[in-house]
């Protein structure tokens, strides 16, 4: 499992600022000493960020100490793997000496994030020195040093890990099990299973995803006892792992999510699309005229992902359910699906008042990719609201229609950049190679305008 903190965000600036990135293009033309300014001063995170990235795509290795004090001492978690990550891929090997004495002898934060840093670096000798200091007093840190060696694994450290399972400190016992997972190590999932019954809730929760990353059937049953756990987290966990292993004894107790709280129903709604048996089915049909719009959205949302198209004449008749959510499900269930039969429901929908609806229904049509919807879905492109214009020109590349091609051109004049962009798109699915290259430029340059 991947921290989302770990993922970089989209950059933005005033509209009144040259784009940060050309900036620093020239910042590493002609002025790179710069750089340590910006990592170590600066107090804008994502220009932070941005400037490590480009010390690691351009190899520049004369930054490794500024890294490393980027990745020990920056307050942001995100700067602070970056950073390490970039140390990791220079191998700098006097950075790294240096590193490994401030993981032996720094105060615990500083432990901690040097163990990250070695886990980045991942060599023999970096393992070894995480492995000889696995019992650190700190349990941070030693919950750390477990992820670290996880990055570097190989088989001589499933031992520890099963050491770790046992750890007096719960975050120890969640790193472990993580670890496990993403191995997919057959050969602890009796332990794994044990740490279904552990006190803390986190750890169960990640001994679930665990098993369910492992795939072993015999964690069947011990999943299923997960479902009746008081913590909804660890419920659905359980019921996501039961989807991935894919036994369908587990239909029958996953669909009874399906009532649950929502972060369960969301599991169960993917958990029967994963399972696909037609048992799931039924139980979903069965659904559709419950009492709860929230029962009868996830229901429909399961049969989505099932993509059984005898599903459809059942989910027809809810595109004109009282609930609106339960409307737009529907919508994108049959687009799913993807299925001739409710083209003409769609075609008449692109017309609703409600401009989501427009938006899904076009994206629904373009995933069906008849073109009896080609001549209604032109039409869209010239509605008020832009997120109609953008995914009626989608929908209608989609399809091929070729004569929408000229009206779709209309839209690379338009005021919003994200239909500009989308037109563009559209019509390089319509368009063969020599007419495209008169758009293809002209679309470069206002990619350009908007970065």
């Amino acid at each position: 499992m991947t921290d989302s903190d770990d993922k970089d965000k989209e950059i933005k600036y005033p509209e009144d600022r040259e784009p940060f990135q050309r900036k620093l293009n020239k910042i590493i033309k002609e002025k790179p000493e710069e750089l340590e300014k910006i990592i170590l001063d600066d107090g804008n995170i994502e220009q932070k960020i941005t400037a490590i990235n480009a010390i690691y795509q351009n190899e520049m290795n004369e930054f490794s100490k500024t890294l490393k004090k980027a990745a020990l001492l920056d307050r942001n978690k995100r700067v602070r793997w970056i950073a390490a990550r970039t140390i990791g891929h220079m191998k700098d090997t006097k950075v790294i000496n240096s590193i490994i004495q401030d993981f032996k002898k720094g105060r615990s934060h500083l432990r901690e994030r040097a163990a990250v840093i070695l886990g980045e670096i991942g060599t023999d000798r970096v393992k070894e020195v995480l492995i000889n200091n696995r019992n650190d007093e700190d349990p941070e840190v030693r919950a750390q040093i477990i992820s670290s060696i996880g990055e570097i694994a190989g088989e001589d450290i499933l031992s520890i890990l099963k050491d770790a399972l046992k750890d007096e400190h719960y975050k120890v016992r969640v790193n472990a099990a993580n670890v496990l997972g993403e191995i997919g190590s057959q050969e602890h999932v009796d332990d794994l299973v044990e740490c279904l019954d552990d006190e803390e809730s986190t750890v169960r929760g990640m001994a679930s995803w665990a098993l369910g990353e492992i795939g072993d059937d015999k964690a069947v049953d011990n999943l299923l006892k997960c479902l009746r756990d008081p913590d909804p987290n660890v419920r659905s966990m359980a019921i996501w792992a039961l989807g991935e292993i894919g036994d369908d004894s587990a239909i029958e107790a996953v669909t009874e999510g399906l009532y649950d709280e929502k972060s369960v129903r969301d599991a169960a709604v993917e958990a029967l699309g994963k399972l696909g048996d037609k048992r799931a089915v039924f139980e979903l049909l069965r659904r559709l005229k419950h009492d709860d719009p929230n029962v009868r959205k996830d229901a429909i949302d399961a049969l989505g992902y099932l993509k059984d198209e005898k599903a459809v004449k059942y989910i027809r008749p809810t595109l004109s359910d009282e609930n609106k959510n339960v409307r737009k499900y529907a919508i994108h269930a049959l687009g799913k699906i993807g299925s001739d039969m409710c083209v003409y429901d769609l075609i008449r929908l692109l017309y609703d008042e409600d401009p989501n609806i427009r938006s899904i229904s076009a994206w629904s049509l373009g995933e069906i990719g008849n073109d009896a919807a080609c001549e209604d879905l032109t039409q869209c492109l010239e509605n008020k609201d832009k997120k109609t214009r953008r995914d009626a020109a989608l929908a209608l590349g989609k399809i091929g229609c070729e004569d929408a091609a000229e009206h779709i051109k209309k839209l690379l004049n338009d005021d919003d950049s994200w239909v500009r962009n989308s037109a563009i798109d559209a019509l390089k699915m319509i368009c063969d190679e020599s007419e495209l290259s008169d758009i293809i430029d002209e679309a470069d340059g206002l990619k350009e305008l908007d970065e």
